[in-house]
């Protein structure tokens, strides 16, 4: 009985820990600064964190997102806006952590993107995401591209009204 009462509290513990704070996201992957005019790159964002459920609870995503990121600059009479290309394809699972068994929900999608910006610039991208069997809820990402790449800044679960 003892052990059943500390693997609640344990439980209740993380829950509250993980749904507390759905704040920016850090990407694990350095941003790399362009060395070439037409430079291109590809890699993966690792999704494993919890997010809150708008409809009540918390949820678990885990997966991955591949991106193609290239920045090519636009002919002279534009010096300094570039062409970024970016290719984006999200594998994930979205599974409750509120002591529910149950499937996991996929979330699949695949997207490319062109955007001008200039050198220097950031430009914000926000994404939203079909949830398979969800027709409740939608998972917004929101990236952070640049000339030398691209990040992950933020992810959360929108309520579709």
């Amino acid at each position: 009985m003892k052990k059943l009462l500390v693997s609640l509290v344990s439980l209740t513990f993380f829950l509250a820990i993980g749904c507390e704070d759905d704040s920016v996201l850090e990407s694990t992957i350095p941003v790399r600064k362009m060395e070439k005019l037409n430079s291109e790159t590809s890699l993966t964002f690792n999704l494993c964190c919890a997010l809150s459920d708008p409809t009540g609870g918390c949820c678990q995503i885990t997966g991955r997102i591949a991106y193609q990121h290239q920045a090519t600059p636009v002919p002279e009479e534009q010096k300094g806006l570039y062409k970024i290309t970016l290719s984006l394809s999200i594998n994930a699972e979205l599974h409750r952590q509120d002591g529910m068994i149950g499937y996991g929900w996929d979330i699949t999608n695949k997207s490319l993107d062109v955007i001008y910006i200039s050198e220097e610039g950031i430009y914000i991208l926000p994404k939203m995401y079909l949830i398979e069997h969800r027709m409740d809820i939608v998972l917004i990402v929101q990236y952070l591209l640049t000339t030398d790449g691209v990040q992950l800044s933020r992810m959360w679960l929108q309520e579709i009204d």
